[in-house]
């Protein structure tokens, strides 16, 4: 008999900074994937821009979620200014 794995919702940690995301990751059960990094002028260094899985989907507890954080940078390499 085959015993199904335990799953947990996935939480959105779309916007969140790198360590409040990881720590929310990390209480859900979840363990936190590769995270990559993006230039995205529109988001501080290391607000995360992409999660997989998705928020809200559920997973097998202690699936990895990978992040794709922002740079705070243009694309160009600029500095982000953000007002």
């Amino acid at each position: 008999m085959c015993d199904t794995p335990a799953t947990v919702t996935v939480p959105n940690v779309m916007g969140l900074d790198d360590t409040s995301a990881q720590n929310t990751i990390k209480a859900a059960g979840l363990t936190v994937g590769p995270v990559t990094m993006e230039a995205d002028s529109s988001a501080s260094f290391g607000d995360v821009l992409r999660q997989n899985p998705a928020g809200g989907t559920t997973a097998a507890t202690g699936s990895a979620v990978s992040l794709a954080e922002s740079t705070g940078r243009q694309p160009n390499g600029k500095p982000c200014v953000i007002d």
